[in-house]
């Protein structure tokens, strides 16, 4: 099967990096399947929410077939995301052929009595081919996810072995390797659990503080911490144009109740809101003036951006960025912004809701 096209052209393969974006779901899953089907060496992936259904038990036979072949299968999924998994016969298929399957901080009976321990969750959505390919970005392997709007971001070049040399040695950043061939216009950065602060939330928070004319956040959840609020309110105080876009209904509908209880608020502080209408969006990325972007797993609500494993590419190439932001100005176009008639037309019962839902905002 041939890659789906990307949302853009990528520059001829003599180019150190390129890129190809995918903004539907089984088209991302088409061109990793892809991918993975000409690997000769390794295949390294990490998901939050991997599924034995349709969508799961098509790369999980690929996988077997690889192995089958001498290729390396590495495989990191979330224990509760992935839920199931572990007794899939095809994951004890790929174990018996010498692949790898790990499960991220299991659940047992002991968190009936701390269900504290059931975070920190891995919700990165990575995968690295050969040194050579690497993909980054929001898509899950869920077959019920397939229509959902993603961005999935695809890199051929140096930066796949790069992100590989430091998920080896336990880094948390590209650019901690210090090695030649690494490049200014790009790094990958991994949210570690309990660090007391993220690095790509420290990113973020820098470039929105630097940000002189406008800011662009895509999110399904936005549940911002005060740190990160406060800078946006700061950013509309300097006249820059904040614009945030959320899926108009997410699969979790408690999140969107307390994101609908602070709307009014953000209106107040000059951000502007707008929800997006064809389907699920359940991408995350931020472009910031014309020389800041940032795509990955990490969602705006405080167990992305505080606790959870989580992987962002951030990088500064002013034609990158630009092309990130035609995307957002088209999708832009099918969004409702939301406005004071909006907030007033909540139901009584929803925004009830909603702020008793803020008691769990940090766990959501």
């Amino acid at each position: 099967m041939n890659p789906a096209p990307a949302v853009f052209s990528a520059p001829p393969e003599t180019e150190p990096d390129h890129f190809g974006l995918y903004i539907k779901t089984a088209a991302a899953w088409d061109a990793m399947y892809e991918d993975c089907r000409q690997a000769k060496s390794y295949i390294r992936m990490e998901q939050y929410i991997f599924l034995d259904d349709q969508a799961g038990r098509r790369f999980l036979q690929l996988f077997c077939s690889k192995l089958q072949q001498g290729v390396r299968v590495n495989l990191l999924f979330d224990s509760i995301g992935s839920m199931g998994m572990a007794s899939s016969p095809l994951v004890q298929k790929i174990r018996e052929l010498g692949g790898t399957v790990n499960f991220y901080n299991p659940v047992g009976l002991f968190n009936i009595i701390m269900p504290s321990r059931l975070y920190p969750r891995s919700h990165t959505k990575m995968l690295l081919i050969d040194d050579a390919i690497s993909y980054v970005g929001s898509a899950c392997i869920d077959q019920r996810m397939k229509d959902w709007t993603d961005l999935h971001l695809r890199i051929r070049g140096p930066i796949a072995e790069q992100m590989r040399r430091m998920l080896d040695r336990g880094l948390f950043s590209t650019r901690l390797l210090g090695e030649a061939g690494a490049t200014s216009e790009m790094h990958y950065d991994l949210n570690l659990p309990h660090m007391r602060r993220s690095p790509v939330y420290r990113e973020l928070l820098r470039a929105i503080m630097a940000a002189e004319r406008s800011i662009c956040l895509v999110t399904p959840y936005f549940l911002p911490p005060w740190r990160l609020r406060r800078a946006l309110y700061g950013a509309v105080k300097r006249g820059v144009d904040v614009r945030v876009m959320i899926s108009e209904k997410s699969d979790v509908r408690i999140a969107d109740l307390v994101t609908r209880s602070y709307l009014h608020r953000l209106l107040q502080h000059g951000l502007r809101i707008h929800l997006y209408r064809p389907s699920m969006l359940h991408a995350k990325y931020a472009v910031i003036d014309d020389d800041w972007a940032s795509i990955g797993s990490t969602n705006l609500d405080y167990l992305s951006l505080r606790h959870n494993r989580e992987g962002n590419l951030l990088f500064y190439e002013t034609a990158q960025v630009m092309q990130l932001r035609d995307i957002f100005e088209t999708h832009i176009d099918e969004c409702l912004e939301v406005d004071e008639a909006f907030c007033k037309s909540i139901p009584l019962s929803e925004r009830v809701l909603g702020i008793l839902g803020r008691v769990v905002k940090r766990a959501l």
